[in-house]
């Protein structure tokens, strides 16, 4: 009976880890194309970019880095 158990458990935990794995992969693309739709919308300026996505200019670099967004040059 703790086979079962055990079983039941351990199905169950691996099923929400790739739930969670799921969603934070749907989190990433969300962010990426939110930052992709600023960028373009704001003809690539950082500052209004960071603004309309309610970020600092920092963050928005961090981020553009992450999914590997080349910084604008002026």
């Amino acid at each position: 009976r703790n086979e079962k158990l055990v079983a039941a458990v351990s199905s169950a935990a691996q099923t929400t880890r790739s739930r969670r794995e799921a969603q934070t992969l749907d989190l990433e693309v969300l962010e990426r194309e939110a930052i992709e739709r600023a960028l373009s919308r704001y003809d690539h300026y950082i500052s209004l970019a960071a603004a309309a996505l309610g970020l600092s200019r920092a963050a928005l670099y961090r981020r553009m880095a992450k999914h590997g967004f080349q910084a604008p040059q002026r």
